[in-house]
């Protein structure tokens, strides 16, 4: 409206771990079996039905996956993707690393300090000043992991992927689940007379928002992006003096954004699911090697754009010996594909017209939710990939809340659907939602709970319902000025402000304050006071409909578009108020000391 060559992009990312779960789920309760037990093609299949029902059609995205994939390999190429064994959090229910958006707010819990050590074989971490010591378990822990890797010590994991004790945590408990292990334990230390008391001790506990289980520290080898200079390159985008490049709305987030870059540690990227983009990595066999399992050598990997390509690299690498290949099973985190949205949107890696016309965009709207998640990444990813920030402005909107303080969230049963809202619908209409869903059953339970509670939300609905009511409004004002330009009316070229009554003057320049001013507001109540209706009157009537309806069009623009085509047509109108001119100030209309008087 205003004559920029706008472009909109909407996202809608493949929600991996969202989706992934409750599929299992509906699998489980529907049929009463796991994706292992039919295999990762008709689990595939079976998301892809799940996903085209409740997401909508999804194109085949065959420009996005080739991006993300050259993404990966270029990275990758310069030595900014590696594959490490590290401390990740572990889901031991959905077998996968997790990301740290997936963990909730972690709760507090009172559990017992064991005194004497579970194991004969332990590290110390001595304090030459205190005279105290502390055990250290190097497999366990990010900072003891740290710690481990200094002093090359040995890394003992005691935990199978579904989080039972394995080997190294003794026969006596092996096959145990970690609650049930950590019991028997205690017994145990009792039997031999090594139990010392207990003591209480306050402590957060990392919960899996997917599943509900306790996160676990867990030493496995995964996929890491190498974020210490793509972060110093986002820093500068967003702290510099003289070329700040980025500006963040609300700016307390942007202190936030800052500190987190200046602490970032690497990101794990890749996932146990089969629901995402694959890693475009695949594992050499060799004929002769003494370990044949998947990883097992970690120069073994190669990294290329397709199995042909790996096939070439491999044997430049492996010259004269025979081998297999085989791919990565993993996918790759969401956010990394996410990452990469307002590069791909636009036909990267080609230099596509969108991408020359469009990169970097103007602005990102987005909750303050996803402020590390995405935004950081993507602006990372942009700078890296594309040559520049993705974007020149930020702004965060707030987030919406249920009763317990939860984000909004359809895995957890506690969002109210628009349409509930626009058509109405019964609590026990309510109640049959939540029953056809995949809530588990104290998910089930609380969010019927709400349900009978609803003066307990954070989101007030009878908002929302007054600004129903104000269309309504806006709808029969628009008609009843309408009615006062009479059927014969039609809009020719405006004559001269002065010659106007004053009630007219007063009006075109309240108008122009409005205009100036940004303030979208009805002022289609004073022209109910126009009793009598000659031409001039006519004529700002109908000025008030067209600006007033182009002010709001950005804001509500289904029943603006529907009364404005109902308005009288000018000549040389345009067809459609989306296309039409945004209102500016007409300098003519402004007129003071009418305001004044009148």
């Amino acid at each position: 409206m205003s004559g920029y060559n706008v472009l909109w992009v909407p996202g809608m990312d493949h929600a991996g771990i969202a989706t992934q779960v409750a599929v299992e789920k509906k699998l489980m309760r529907e049929n009463k079996v796991t994706r292992h037990d039919i295999g990762r093609q008709r689990f595939i299949s079976q998301l892809w039905d799940w996903k085209n029902e409740h997401g909508g059609t999804i194109l085949n995205q065959e420009r996005r996956s080739k991006a993300v994939t050259e993404a990966f390999v270029r990275l990758y190429k310069e030595g900014l993707i590696y594959r490490d064994q590290r401390i990740v959090n572990w889901d031991c229910t959905l077998q996968t690393a997790i990301s740290d958006a997936e963990i909730l707010a972690e709760r507090h819990i009172e559990r017992s300090l064991i005194m004497t050590m579970k194991f004969n074989l332990i590290f110390l971490s001595l304090s030459p000043i205190r005279l105290r010591e502390i055990w250290i378990t190097p497999a366990h822990d990010p900072n003891e992991f740290l710690v481990g890797k200094h002093h090359h010590l040995e890394f003992i994991n005691i935990f199978t992927d579904d989080g039972k004790i394995n080997s190294n945590g003794g026969a006596e408990f092996e096959g145990m689940p970690q609650f049930t292990a950590r019991m028997a334990v205690t017994e145990a230390l009792r039997a031999k007379g090594l139990y010392r008391g207990a003591q209480k001790n306050e402590m957060k506990l990392g919960i899996c928002s997917r599943s509900n289980d306790v996160v676990e520290q867990m030493l496995k080898s995964q996929w890491f992006v190498d974020c210490e200079n793509i972060a110093k390159l986002a820093l500068g985008a967003v702290v510099s003096d003289n070329n700040k490049k980025i500006e963040i709305i609300q700016h307390q987030y942007e202190q936030e954004l800052i500190r987190w870059l200046e602490n970032i540690c690497d990101w794990c990227i890749s996932r146990q699911l089969w629901w995402g983009h694959r890693v475009p990595a695949w594992y050499v066999t060799l004929e002769n090697d003494q370990f044949k399992d998947l990883g097992s050598y970690n120069d073994h990997w190669v990294v290329g754009r397709s199995e042909q390509e790996v096939v070439l690299e491999a044997k430049q690498m492996f010259a004269g010996k025979k081998f297999e290949i085989a791919q990565d099973p993993d996918v790759l985190d969401t956010w990394f594909s996410a990452g990469l949205l307002p590069l791909s949107v636009l036909g990267w890696p080609e230099v596509t017209p969108d991408f020359k016309a469009f990169y970097p965009t103007s602005l990102l709207q987005t909750g303050h939710d996803v402020l590390y998640l995405w935004v950081a990444r993507m602006i990372m990813l942009g700078m890296k990939l594309g040559g520049d920030v993705p974007f020149r402005k930020v702004y965060l909107h707030p987030m919406i809340y249920d009763s317990h303080g939860q984000k909004m969230s359809k895995s957890k049963g506690n969002v109210i659907d628009p349409l509930d809202l626009i058509n109405g619908i019964s609590l026990e209409g309510l109640h049959k939602k939540l029953d056809t869903s995949n809530l588990d059953q104290s998910d089930l339970e609380k969010a019927k709970m709400d349900q009978n509670q609803l003066n307990k939300i954070t989101l007030d609905v009878t908002r929302i319902v007054n600004y129903r009511q104000w269309c309504n409004e806006l709808w029969y004002i628009v008609n009843f000025a309408m009615k006062s330009l009479g059927d014969d009316y039609s809009p020719h070229k405006f004559r001269s402000v002065e010659s106007m009554p004053l009630i007219c003057q007063w009006l075109l320049s309240i108008l122009n304050k409005a205009v100036r001013e940004n303030a979208i507001k009805p002022y289609f109540e004073n022209l109910s006071e126009l009793e009598y209706v000659r031409e001039a009157s006519r004529d700002t009537i109908w000025i008030y409909l067209d600006i007033g309806l182009r002010l709001l069009h950005p804001l509500m623009p289904f029943i603006t578009e529907e009364l404005w085509q109902n308005l009288p047509r000018a000549k040389g109108i345009k067809k459609s108020i989306m296309i039409s001119e945004y209102p500016s100030v007409v300098e003519a209309w402004t007129n003071e000391r009418i305001e004044e008087d009148l």
